[in-house]
């Protein structure tokens, strides 16, 4: 297997989700993939951004989405129905005092950890990017998690994950202050452009030590 591929076959991914090939493609069906196909090649190609998807999907079925039929039931129930204009609130000076501080939304979270989706936006990384730099990764082999002990695996940023809040059946990932200094490393062994943060304490601004 070239250790720069970039695409894999249906065959492989259902061997590697012990899945069959049907199940393989109805996934594909669900959530819209794309398949590909090449010259004087027989075989069918999903990306390798796409195998991780539904390597994520199996481990977590519910980051597939909710049951969209009955979604779509409701939505049409809801536009049946009259607008209904939003009431007029005036403001007062206890809607003004009322601040909130994300950090105290974040209870759980271990001191100087944050959300990897903020991790991301505070140092000018797309959040699909730097996703995949944690499930996928970067660099030779095949995507991380997807190997053996005779395979080589990309290297990947670590991250841990907790229940999202009011949303047990949910999870978010995050990064402990470790992990966001090997995030910065791991972004600086591969030429990805980020920018420094304005938070205080954040390691970007430590420099090379």
């Amino acid at each position: 297997m070239d250790n720069e591929q970039e695409y894999i076959t249906i065959t492989q991914v259902a061997e590697d989700l012990k899945w069959n090939k049907a199940t393989v493609y109805d996934w594909i069906k669900t959530l819209g993939i794309q398949t590909h196909r090449f010259v004087r090649n027989r075989n069918t190609f999903l990306h390798i951004t796409d195998a991780a998807r539904l390597k994520e999907v199996k481990e977590k079925p519910w980051t597939a989405g909710p049951n969209t039929a009955r979604s779509a039931r409701r939505v049409s129930e809801k536009v049946e129905k009259p607008p209904v204009s939003p009431p007029v609130v005036q403001p007062t000076e206890k809607v003004e005092k009322r601040v909130y501080n994300r950090k105290e939304k974040d209870t759980g979270l271990p001191d100087g950890a944050m959300l990897a989706i903020d991790f991301a936006r505070n140092h000018g990384v797309k959040r699909e990017t730097f996703r995949d730099h944690m499930i996928i990764g970067l660099g030779a082999g095949v995507p991380w998690g997807m190997g053996d002990e005779m395979t080589v695996e990309k290297e990947h940023v670590d991250y841990s994950e907790r229940p999202k809040p009011g949303r047990p059946k949910e999870t978010e990932k995050y990064l402990t202050a470790d992990q966001q200094r090997q995030a910065l490393d791991f972004w600086k062994r591969h030429d990805v452009t980020f920018s420094e943060c304005d938070q205080p304490g954040c390691p970007c601004h430590k420099g090379d030590e």
